[in-house]
């Protein structure tokens, strides 16, 4: 038999950005393949707790808690797990070891990986490093398989956190599911290449810098929370923040931005090291509505994007304007319609699904 966790206190997850969105996804996909779901509730207190002896008991009330909600599970069964959890325990990977002990078999599905942070950084105290070891690779390390974002994501986690290369299986790009899709709503749209380039997601300047530096020479539309109006340039047109589902329909542009970091000239620092290893789930979500990308060239995503013909990739920022002048309206229509082949893929969950098989 085939479970699912669901962990019922999602409060600590925030509306109107992807990690609610991608979670939810993956839950509705196991719903769809006839798994079913075991609740796991969330700690009501104790994290707030400042003694050392507090932190640790919570995080053993949090492993009772799973362990509780799994008992009834019998041999040869699988359970998928999606991660990082809502409800963090250091004691996790002994939860895994223990369901494995038992012939239970355990899929991990990665969202999000914090030890992948931490190993581009050289100043993680060492208690950090400690629990990492602890709540995620040991657990990568104990279960039966793992799904990551795409193959630069397993190779990484094989050099650099020993993980066996067979338990991994690369998702390629997350799905993106649309509930009551409306496939007239995104038709009605006038998506040509002369239209502004799409920028949706985090706009603060702690997380994406680089909004407040775009080149002159090309006009944004940006879709988001936390944008600063005052600080931005004037060819920068805020459109607003709107939930997952909703926002497919209010997007409106000639390509989507896939980018990260500080700088328009290339993506720097932690965000855009890591953005050569994950899936961003916004470029899911272009597609997802027939929009094709443009992305960062060294990005992970690039490759899937070049593969399959349904975006641009670039080095920096300020060649939007010249490349997008260069190209031909059949060739703008070619990236089109193999965006919108993509998304018919991802609306129907079929990158989980065959990563699953």
């Amino acid at each position: 038999m085939n479970y699912y966790v669901v962990e019922t206190d999602k409060h600590k997850l925030v509306p109107k950005t992807a990690g609610v969105k991608a979670r939810a996804d993956v839950e509705n996909i196991f719903k769809k393949n006839g798994f079913k779901a075991i609740e796991v509730p969330c700690l009501i207190e104790g994290r707030e707790s400042k003694s050392g002896f507090g932190k640790l008991k919570a995080h053993y009330d949090v492993f009772k808690l799973w362990k509780n909600a799994l008992k009834n599970m019998k041999k040869d069964d699988w359970l998928y797990i999606q991660f990082p959890l809502v409800e963090h325990t250091m004691l996790f990977s002994i939860l895994i070891k223990n369901l494995e002990k038992r012939g239970i078999h355990t899929s991990i599905v990665i969202h999000d990986v914090e030890a992948i942070r931490f190993s581009l950084r050289n100043d993680v105290p060492y208690v950090q490093k400690f629990r990492m070891k602890c709540e995620e690779v040991s657990a990568f390390k104990n279960s039966s398989k793992v799904i990551v974002h795409n193959k630069r994501m397993k190779v990484f986690m094989h050099e650099k956190l020993k993980i066996n290369r067979d338990k991994m299986v690369s998702l390629e790009i997350f799905d993106y599911l649309i509930e009551n899709y409306d496939s007239h709503l995104l038709d009605e749209r006038d998506l040509n290449k002369k239209s502004p380039v799409i920028i949706a997601g985090a706009l603060s300047r702690h997380k994406a810098g680089y909004i407040y530096k775009l080149p002159e020479n090309c006009q944004f539309n940006l879709y988001g929370i936390n944008f600063e109006k005052e600080k931005a340039s004037k060819n920068v047109n805020y459109v607003g923040a709107f939930d997952p589902e909703e926002l497919i329909y209010k997007l409106e542009g000639s390509f989507g931005l896939v980018w990260d970091g500080d700088s328009s000239d290339t993506c720097t620092g932690i965000y855009g090291e890591y953005l050569k290893i994950n899936n961003p789930h916004k470029t899911s979500m272009y597609l997802a509505a027939g929009i094709p990308v443009i992305i960062w060239e060294e990005a992970a995503l690039a490759d899937f994007i070049r593969e399959n013909q349904c975006g641009i990739t670039i080095k920096s920022i300020s060649e939007i304007r010249k490349l997008v002048d260069n190209m031909s309206d059949e060739y703008y229509a070619m990236l089109k319609n193999n965006a919108t082949k993509i998304g018919e893929k991802l609306r129907s969950g079929y990158f989980l699904e065959s990563a699953m098989k």
